[in-house]
């Protein structure tokens, strides 16, 4: 505003002179639509009145009108009505034609009992049309363009001033920057307070996902640049192994580690995410075993929330899941690329996969045994 303060002067100025000018016009909403509907109807009035003299004379008024040869034609009906019966449900299409005309002709009447066509209100609408022309084509505009154009000019003004205002401005500022800094204050307290929370159950599941004494922290610290999300930079820090000082996760943390961590935060985040799908490839990377089975049904207790996706090549994660799918290279065309090939497997064909992850291409009895009773306690 301090920059601009000339230049803003200047727009305040012209808009002033075009809310001057539009003053004495004072367009509404809808009245140029509204006026040039009464104009039109105005302007036709002697056609008008002759056309609904015309037509009730043609309906009821005249000896030979449309309801006497209606009233000629049921007496000859009438007449014979009772030696045909096919007859009655014509005598009857004629007594309604005969009340709808008579009815038409009572609304004409009415019509022109109601309708007053007074040429000072003709005059009128007339200079009321040739003013907003005239106030349209000087600012090329629609004449149904003038009232919202007169309704921006207004909000424009009220802007123009407020940015001239420049002590208003400034108090509007600093009462502003009050109220961010007690929501950022009052936000980082309970970001700070959350991430001690979140630190201590995010290092106790590291414990059982392969990274024995490791740990897990979270940095809150003031920023130098303020946004929508307060006054912190967050970042997470992570130790692997006991002994060694936490650094940036993005930093120190390998691809398995970072699965790990990572299905670790979604576990204790599970009940307040708003993430629909969550996918993770590598979790079992440098790991087997019990923890391997650990992971599994860290995975499946996420499941319950929302959908999770994992690729692995451990029985102990996959035996956890409730759905499986083979994914597999397949060469049709050895001068074309492979292409890859996603299978929803049956129960009997989820057997054989785990029975192949556990024993390789040599599959006993003894090992699907074992991979139904891995599916059965997962």
């Amino acid at each position: 505003a301090k920059e601009e303060a000339s230049l803003n002067a200047e727009r305040l100025e012209r808009i002033r002179w075009l809310l001057e000018d539009m003053k004495d016009l004072g367009p509404s909403k809808n009245e140029w639509a509204s006026i040039n509907e009464e104009h039109t109807r105005l302007s036709r009035a002697t056609d008008i009145l002759e056309a609904c003299q015309s037509s009730r004379g043609l309906l009821t008024e005249e000896d030979s009108s449309v309801l006497s040869m209606i009233d000629t034609a049921l007496d000859r009906l009438g007449e014979v009505i009772d030696t045909d019966q096919k007859l009655e449900k014509i005598y009857n299409a004629l007594t309604d034609a005969r009340e709808i005309i008579d009815s038409a002709s009572d609304d004409i009447e009415h019509y022109l009992s109601r309708t007053d066509f007074d040429e000072s209100r003709f005059a009128e609408l007339d200079t009321r049309l040739s003013d907003y022309i005239r106030m349209a084509s000087k600012y090329h505009l629609e004449p149904e363009q003038l009232y919202n154009e007169y309704l921006s000019a207004k909000k424009k003004a009220h802007e123009f001033e407020e940015l001239g205002d420049l002590t208003a401005l400034e108090q509007k500022v600093k009462e502003a920057k009050e109220i961010y800094d007690a929501l950022a204050a009052e936000l980082s307290k309970y970001r700070k307070k959350g991430a001690q929370s979140m630190e201590r159950q995010i290092t106790k599941a590291m414990q059982t996902l392969a990274m024995e004494g490791g740990k897990f922290e979270i940095s809150v610290q003031n920023t130098e640049h303020p946004g929508p999300n307060g006054t912190d930079s967050v970042e997470f820090l992570v130790a692997g192994h006991a002994g060694v000082a936490p650094r940036p996760l993005i930093k120190v943390a390998s691809g398995g580690e970072l699965a790990r961590i990572s299905l670790a935060i979604a576990v204790t985040d599970s009940s307040t995410a708003t993430v629909d799908t969550l996918i993770f490839d590598e979790v079992d990377t440098g790991i087997g075993g019990a923890v391997a089975e650990t992971v599994g049904r860290l995975l499946k207790t996420l499941g319950s929330h929302q959908q999770v996706l994992c690729v692995t090549h451990l029985s102990q994660v996959a035996g956890c899941a409730e759905n499986h799918f083979r994914i597999e290279k397949v060469q049709s065309d050895k001068d074309k690329a492979p292409s890859s090939r996603i299978t929803l497997l049956t129960p009997e064909e989820r057997v054989e996969e785990i029975s192949r992850m556990m024993g390789g291409l040599k599959i006993t009895e003894v090992t699907r045994e074992h991979a139904k009773e891995m599916l059965h306690q997962g």
